[in-house]
């Protein structure tokens, strides 16, 4: 397998003494530059509406417009808590979002509610001015948000994390180099018995044993060949599809893989 990432933490700030402010459906930018298993902490307070209505802090992925981890946030202005998601999450820009759809207007155009820096001593109660968007204010004329709430201060994204369970899934699925066909057939077998989700014979791996040996014979090192095996595999039908039955045997009823691939 590719050797894997190096794990790091970037920690990124709103800014010195200042707070991101977050109405509804607004939100504030990070970047996760490769897919994995991520840690994300941030820094925040959350201030219900005068109704009552609590902020949803998620992060909203900018390309496939949905959010992959959330929650609930009550956390006043000057106690602002950490929180922490830590999970599978595909590279790209994401947002972290006071979550909640926008007004779209009838001709297309989209009412975006504020999203600015403050001071970070200056409280949301004083925030009476008007802003960019006329139909709404920050807070009411007793000083409580009219909506929820997000107030930013940091975020820090450690990661691709490499967990001892994750490291573990790789094992035997590459042989080591300088091992013959028998090895190959061993590492493949066990792959695609957990791809194909089913028992695998020996039989159904040996035309990816041939393709090894026939990416070898045109002059690829063995990493590549295998590499392209292994993609093969991943491209079967047996991997596509969800396959119950067996043309050889005339049965009525399913096999164990068979109901738990149902399942």
């Amino acid at each position: 397998p590719d050797t894997p990432r190096e794990s790091k933490v970037e920690r990124k700030e709103v800014g010195e003494q200042k707070r991101r402010l977050l109405q509804l459906g607004e939100g504030w930018s990070i970047h996760l530059p490769d897919s994995g298993r991520y840690r994300i902490r941030i820094s925040a307070s959350g201030l219900a509406a005068f109704t009552g209505k609590l902020p949803y802090l998620c992060l909203w992925h900018e390309h496939h417009k949905r959010s992959f981890q959330g929650r609930v946030l009550d956390a006043a202005e000057e106690a602002p808590e950490i929180i922490e998601f830590e999970g599978l999450f595909p590279a790209g820009h994401y947002q972290i979002r006071n979550h909640a759809r926008t007004i779209k207007h009838a001709n297309g155009g989209i009412s975006m509610f504020l999203n600015e820096l403050i001071d970070a001593s200056q409280p949301v109660a004083s925030l009476r001015g008007g802003h960019r968007s006329p139909w709404t204010k920050v807070v009411d004329e007793e000083g409580r948000p009219t909506m929820p709430l997000l107030l930013v201060d940091w975020a820090e994204i450690e990661g691709p994390l490499l967990l001892a369970s994750d490291l573990a899934k790789r094992e035997g699925v590459v042989p080591e180099e300088g091992l013959g066909p028998e090895a190959w057939l061993a590492s493949l077998q066990g792959f695609a018995t957990r791809a194909w989700r089913r028992p695998v014979d020996p039989a159904q791996i040996q035309p990816y044993i041939a393709l090894i040996e026939s990416e070898q014979e045109a002059g690829e090192s063995f990493t590549s060949a295998y590499r392209t095996a292994l993609s093969t595999l991943l491209t079967a039908r047996g991997f596509l599809y969800l396959e119950e039955g067996d043309p050889e045997t005339n049965r009525s009823h399913l096999l164990a893989h068979e109901w738990a691939n149902r399942l």
